[in-house]
């Protein structure tokens, strides 16, 4: 009888210790230990911008606690740019380097043959085998082409290698030609004869209301970017004087205008971002920003392009009144002078361009950003 009541009495004992010491114990406490939770930062990290190599948009990435997202804003156009071509071996190896390059189109601001080639046709179509079929150039009047040039005229040259653009104007003088609703191109014949028609782009004159017209034109449109391009420059550490007109020069600051590019003098100079202009002589003040990283709308940058092909190259002069305003220069007298063009890139939110170097390792970069 003991012995019965000891085997019902031990099984009996056991619940009791486990519903007096073992249930409460899995009831208040975690099966494991604690999770360190780290302090909030926050919430989202903002977005990080690394500027853009050749070729490639700015990235930006933005991470939150929840979702991690990267973003890359979409290149809407890239573009060559150079004067002074003729058709020599450096000239051809220039185009061939853009024909495998990223550019949509290429645009030829003046003295476009030099007769190296004739007649304008024959030029034209060189220039095919150069370039191929899929990079127009979009070609803008010379001193070379004009009513008084020795290599041919513009309207041939117009007519062998035609607009491709959907231009507004008078193609190869003075127009222009927007891509999507990032950058409006302009081109202008400054300081050249055309049909009988002098272009300079003096105060009050048809000429000057037109540009001003298709500058705030852009703007009132929301178009992001504008970029002048005329043959002769006018702050310049090379050869040439100010051809184009202090005024003209004076004129795209004002309106606002991004970035201008020129030909004429046979080497590459490239500006600060200038809020004014001064000619042969140095004003800081006009200096808006003298780094590599400079900001929409505080100023315009001027670069002479003149390196794209012509074998005779001009010096430059570190030590010329104007050269203060410039952040780099190439040429005779400057290490590895050698041929090459220019490359824009366009985003909404940046404009970048650089010197390609085709015949010398020289080069030079600055971006702008919204």
């Amino acid at each position: 009888m003991r012995t019965r009541l000891f085997q019902i009495m031990l099984p009996l004992g056991a619940l009791i210790l486990v519903a007096l010491f073992v249930i409460p114990r899995l009831a208040g406490s975690p099966a494991g230990p604690s999770p360190t939770v780290p302090p909030s930062a926050g919430g989202t990290i903002r977005a990080t911008t690394v500027p853009n190599t050749p070729a490639t948009a700015p990235t930006s990435t933005s991470t939150s606690t929840a979702t991690t997202s990267t973003t890359v804003p979409e290149i809407v156009v890239t573009f060559a740019a150079g004067g002074d071509i003729g058709a020599s071996d450096s000239a051809g190896e220039v185009l061939a380097t853009i024909k495998k390059s990223a550019a949509q189109f290429m645009l030829a601001v003046g003295d476009l043959s030099y007769s190296q080639i004739e007649p304008e046709t024959a030029w034209c179509d060189w220039v095919y085998e150069q370039l191929g079929q899929e990079i127009p150039m979009e070609v803008l009047v010379g001193n070379h082409e004009d009513d008084g040039g020795p290599d041919g005229l513009i309207a041939n040259f117009a007519a062998c290698l035609p607009d491709q653009m959907n231009s507004t104007g008078t193609y190869g003088v003075q127009y222009f030609f927007d891509v999507e609703d990032t950058v409006r191109v302009i081109l202008l014949a400054a300081d050249t004869r055309v049909d009988d028609e002098k272009y300079n782009y003096e105060p009050g004159s048809e000429q000057e209301k037109w540009l001003v017209d298709a500058i705030r034109e852009a703007r009132r449109a929301d178009i992001r970017w504008v970029v002048v391009g005329t043959h002769k420059p006018c702050l310049t550490v090379g050869k040439k004087e100010c051809e184009s007109g202090e005024h003209l020069t004076q004129l795209l600051v004002d309106e606002g205008v991004d970035l201008v590019l020129y030909g004429h003098d046979h080497n590459y100079q490239r500006t600060y971002q200038l809020s004014c202009v001064s000619v042969d002589a140095f004003d800081p003040d006009c200096v808006a920003n003298n780094s590599d990283a400079l900001i929409a709308g505080d100023g315009t940058v001027f670069v002479v392009a003149g390196l794209t092909g012509k074998t005779s190259l001009y010096p430059v002069n570190p030590n010329d009144s104007e050269a203060p305003y410039f952040a780099a220069f190439l040429g005779p007298g400057v290490p590895d002078p050698g041929h090459g063009y220019v490359e824009i890139t366009a985003t909404p939110e940046v404009l970048e361009m650089r010197f390609v170097g085709v015949t010398t390792a020289f080069t030079d970069s600055f971006v702008i950003r919204r």
